[in-house]
């Protein structure tokens, strides 16, 4: 009888689990890039306490951040593992993955800096300083490793850091 009911529970489980993972996979399929942008843009309007204008050129910075993305993905270590160790070619061609992969970064690198000195042209010294602290928290909430679901205080309850009488 205790086996009956353990397989039941499994298996009840297995299936929440796996609906709730089609769903959550669905819901990452549908969001673009652009929807992705609009709700960083909501955010750090509700946050910075931007106006109209400021919200509007933060918008038009992520557009543009957008169309500078470029059209062909990465490749990063993937290429390298497409290599063939047997060629005869095998160093010179990682050599010049290698400066790919170091021309990719510093186009992204350069892409971020001029980002950010647009992002900043934008906003209020407050602002700006209420940004830091932001991206600090985000920072040390990654580093604390509680970047995951269902962990920090931004995935409890409302009301459960309350104390209960």
């Amino acid at each position: 009888m205790k086996t009956r009911k353990m397989i039941v529970s499994v298996l009840a489980a297995s299936l929440v689990a796996g609906t709730s993972a089609l769903a959550y996979a669905g819901q990452k399929e549908n969001c673009s890039a652009a929807d992705r942008a609009d709700k960083r843009v909501e955010r750090m309007a509700k946050h910075l306490e931007l106006d109209e204008a400021q919200t509007a050129s933060v918008k038009a910075l992520f557009a543009d951040q957008a169309a500078q993305r470029p059209e062909q993905p990465r490749k990063g270590m993937k290429g390298l593992a497409q290599l063939d160790p047997n060629a005869a070619d095998y160093n010179e061609q990682v050599q010049a993955r290698i400066a790919d992969m170091q021309q990719q970064l510093a186009e992204r690198v350069e892409r971020r800096a001029n980002f950010k000195a647009e992002l900043y042209a934008i906003l209020t010294p407050e602002q700006e300083e209420k940004l830091a602290e932001m991206r600090e928290r985000k920072g040390k909430h990654h580093r604390d490793g509680k970047h995951h679901r269902g962990d920090g205080p931004h995935h409890r309850h409302r009301g459960a850091d309350k104390e209960i009488l």
